[in-house]
């Protein structure tokens, strides 16, 4: 599997005549690409810091590496006004500013000492600024008492519905007890097992944990769709936190009327899918022996809704599952659009680019999506397709839609 993937991998740098370093040696016989993701090298921050203070030692005490200290944080300056201008104003100019005005100066006890403490004052203000947000902002002790208050301490047996990150931190209140009174449930990963009629179900929803999970484009049908039956038992529309007991739990794959349901591997032609041929490729693949090379349009998914309209569907909600390699995020979509001669009646576009883990690897994504069927036309089509308005090197395998109607 490893040689498989690194093969895989040289063929992609190969194709896009990649000329990058980004490399560690694993064996004497292959090497492994360090992802993109900062959490893979936040161990270089501490040996740098140590490397540094040599550095600044030498600055300090010695008049050594002005001009290279001066340097490198104008070129970080600069690379930080254009990357994200708070920390620019917050931390490289200030930081520069006071290298600059130390190294023009006599470097007498009286002056290393203010500039130690100013040095120290611009490196706190960062932090200082995340205390501050999370203080007033995410409230997170406001949102344990309101966890605590509503499930842990009223002994009602209950399950809740939410985010992945929310239903972690509840548990962990509840000291991980599978047995007890309440049991929060990730609502990403939901399935029948989880709806047991007997008990009291709640819908939780958190702006933060569902921010920090990534979870905010992915709630499932009956948390993004809040019902006329729900009622509200909680709010704080300043922290983004709603609760709702609800009657029951809405999954479309359960009670929905399944009106489509296709996977597209480009092995063979498969009904209600239109492609160019052309575009299949045996180098690279996920799975079977071919996928198929992103154009600024991919193979795209048609499905006529007619029949929905004379069968009385309220609501057509759309679950996707798409694996897909990039060699780098070029603006990526995947859209929803319900159109007939007359023009289009619904467009949705889901980015791609937040879903790439790796580059030049094969990720997997999934997507959801509700479309008010009451809205729709005679004559209307229903297109799901993946857009590469950039037309950057991917490829997708693996295409699966399921289409489900809701009365």
């Amino acid at each position: 599997m490893e040689l498989h993937a690194d093969f895989n991998h040289a063929l992609v740098c190969r194709k896009i005549g990649c000329r990058h370093g980004r490399f560690m040696t694993i064996s004497p016989f292959s090497y492994h690409p360090v992802p993109l993701d900062p959490r893979h090298t936040l161990f270089i921050i501490p040996i740098s810091a140590i490397a540094a203070s040599f550095v600044l030692r030498d600055f300090l005490f010695q008049n050594k590496k002005s001009i290279t200290l001066a340097l490198i944080l104008a070129a970080t300056s600069i690379a930080a006004y254009f990357a994200k201008e708070s920390v620019f104003y917050g931390l490289f100019l200030p930081a520069f500013a006071l290298i600059l005005a130390y190294s023009m100066v006599n470097r007498i006890t009286k002056m290393r000492t203010m500039f130690l403490v100013l040095f120290a004052v611009i490196l706190a203000v960062t932090p200082y600024r995340f205390f501050v947000y999370s203080r007033y902002n995410v409230r997170y002790n406001l949102q344990k008492e309101i966890v605590l208050e509503h499930f842990v301490q009223t002994k009602e047996n209950a399950v809740v519905f939410t985010d992945p990150m929310q239903a972690n931190v509840g548990n962990y209140y509840l000291e991980f007890d599978t047995t007890g009174h309440c049991k929060f449930v990730n609502y990403v990963t939901l399935s029948d097992t989880n709806c047991n009629p007997q008990v009291q179900k709640y819908l939780f929803l958190n702006f933060h944990t569902q921010f920090y999970s990534n979870t905010l484009n992915k709630k499932p049908f009956f948390a993004k769709n809040i019902d006329s039956t729900y009622t509200l038992v909680f709010e704080n529309k300043k922290h983004g936190i709603y609760m709702y007991k609800i009657p029951k739990v809405i999954i479309p794959e359960i009670s929905g009327y399944k009106m489509a349901e296709s996977k597209n591997d480009f092995e063979v032609r498969h009904e209600n899918w239109t492609y160019n041929e052309n575009n299949r490729e045996t180098e690279m693949h996920f799975s079977g022996k071919y996928s198929s090379r992103l154009e600024e349009f991919s193979a795209t998914f048609r499905l006529p809704l007619d029949s929905a309209i004379q069968l009385g569907v309220e609501r057509i909600f759309i679950k996707c599952n798409l694996h897909f390699l990039c060699a780098n995020k070029a603006g990526f979509s995947l859209v929803f659009v319900v159109e007939n001669e007359s023009g289009s009646q619904f467009w949705e576009g889901k980015n791609i680019d937040n879903e790439i883990r790796v580059l030049e690897k094969w990720n997997h994504t999934k997507f959801e999506t509700v479309i008010d069927a009451r809205k729709i036309t005679p004559g209307s089509v229903l297109k799901v397709y993946v857009w590469n308005p950039q037309k950057g090197l991917a490829y997708i395998d693996d295409f699966e839609i399921q289409v489900y109607g809701l009365k």
